[in-house]
């Protein structure tokens, strides 16, 4: 499951949970920067594998 499926099963989730108790709607905040980070997360461990692949191949380019 990718995160934004996994973020919509939780949120869903969590609506249900709302309306049986509506002081957790204070915490949806929370449930929305859990997510980010993760995404945030995800983003700089795709850019440092864009960037050690670019690094490699210069340096092998650099060598032939």
């Amino acid at each position: 499951m990718d995160l934004e499926s996994e973020e919509n099963a939780e949120k869903d989730e969590f609506f249900v949970e709302c309306f049986s108790d509506p002081t957790l709607r204070d915490q949806m905040s929370i449930l929305t920067r859990k997510f980010k980070n993760k995404m945030q997360v995800n983003e700089n461990c795709e850019n440092n594998v864009q960037r050690k692949f670019w690094c490699n191949l210069n340096s092998s380019s650099q060598s032939l």
